[in-house]
């Protein structure tokens, strides 16, 4: 339950912050808080009941929380995953434990950042599929510390049973590492 509530405020968090105020010039920013948004194609492959095997891959871009405004970068994702269920896709309601560890390579669009590859564990104790997907963010080497939240919007229209034709998912998330 405290990592759902946990979510749950992480969440609330971050879409809070859309009236972001400058800060103060020479003020110290966290090295990489960024924020991303992309799409791509994710599948979920696994008996109507039982284990699920996720897999992930997409592109999009990302930004910084930065005065001026510097730090735009594409982000190219790969990723793959286990939960218990396939949620409303196995008459479960929930997807329980879900899991993915999530290869992220950043390119600058300028000059600023320098390319970075980023290993992370996206992970929600208690979740919907094929609705929103939230998700917590860690760093591969601490999974156990959150150190952003995403959320996924997979399947339109609530199709399951994707078969390679129905894969889309659009995935935005915030990390502070």
């Amino acid at each position: 339950m405290r990592r759902i509530a946990l979510l749950g405020c992480a969440l609330l968090s971050v879409f809070s912050m859309v009236g972001v105020a400058s800060a103060p010039a020479g003020a110290l920013l966290l090295p990489t808080n960024e924020f991303c948004s992309g799409a791509g194609n994710m599948t979920e492959t696994g008996p109507i009941t039982g284990p699920t095997t996720w897999t992930l891959s997409g592109s999009g871009f990302c930004g910084r929380v930065n005065f001026p405004v510097y730090g735009l970068e594409t982000v190219n994702l790969t990723g793959s995953g286990t939960s218990d269920s396939q949620g409303l896709c196995s008459n479960t309601l929930l997807v329980t434990n879900f899991v993915m560890v999530v290869t992220a390579n950043f390119a600058p669009v300028a000059a600023k950042p320098a390319a970075h590859t980023t290993v992370e564990v996206w992970s929600a104790p208690v979740t919907l599929f094929p609705l929103a997907m939230p998700v917590l963010v860690s760093q591969a080497s601490d999974p156990t510390t959150p150190a952003g939240v995403g959320i996924m919007l997979t399947h339109i229209f609530l199709q399951c049973g994707n078969g390679g034709d129905r894969p889309s998912v659009q995935f935005d998330w915030a990390q502070l590492f």
